[in-house]
């Protein structure tokens, strides 16, 4: 039977028609609008896919370089500071008398200490004394004048007897006065404990010019 002058396509060739075009979602036959739209869509998914696939890839390439890059620019560990060599002991002092300043039981000799046009000098230079006797050494004049014995031959002991024996406060260093700069001051060193033997002195600022004495205990 025709209709507007067409031929409807008989039972059978409507189900070959079915089965190689395809149904739509709703049953009915789908048509070449909607197979075209399908087609569309379907390449819509798959670019959509692909782009997931190239997005996820950057991520992770992106994540890989920042890691190299913060494993570049990791600073070294800075080394550890080196400890500064310990300063080397300075010699040890005399060691300090066991009983002190030994007290003067004897006589007290005078000595001079002279600057002038004919030198520097202690007047006497050479004396002998007792054990237990003390010299004073009082300043005449061409001051500053001080009193230095010298301990290099000296045993321990009787080096730190005589250091001790030499006013505590009125001292410079080991073995040595404090400077005197006025006529009338004056040094007082006890001889008390101090074993027989010679005993070498001298002027420290006028040594060079020869200010030295000599006494010898008994």
């Amino acid at each position: 039977m025709a209709q507007h002058g067409l031929a409807l396509p008989r039972e059978a060739e409507a189900r070959q028609y079915h089965a190689v075009k395809g149904r739509s979602i709703f049953g009915r036959l789908a048509g070449p609008r909607e197979l075209s739209i399908r087609k569309i869509q379907a390449s819509e998914a798959s670019d959509m896919r692909f782009n997931g696939f190239a997005l996820a890839t950057s991520v992770m390439v992106l994540a890989a370089c920042g890691g190299e890059k913060k494993a570049e620019t990791t600073p070294a560990a800075e080394p550890a500071a080196t400890s500064p060599a310990a300063a080397p002991a300075a010699a040890p002092a005399a060691a300090p008398a066991a009983g002190g300043a030994a007290a003067i039981t004897g006589k007290t000799i005078e000595v001079k200490m002279v600057g002038d046009d004919k030198g520097y000098r202690f007047e006497p230079a050479t004396l002998t004394i007792s054990t237990g006797d003390a010299i004073k050494f009082v300043v005449v004049s061409g001051g500053p004048h001080n009193v230095a014995f010298d301990g290099t031959n000296l045993a321990a002991d009787v080096k730190a007897q005589l250091d001790a024996n030499l006013p505590a406060a009125d001292k410079m260093g080991p073995l040595s006065s404090a400077m005197k700069m006025t006529a009338g001051e004056a040094i007082l060193v006890s001889f008390g404990n101090i074993k027989a033997g010679t005993y070498d002195f001298n002027c420290t600022p006028h040594l060079a010019m020869g200010m030295k004495g000599k006494v010898t205990v008994k």
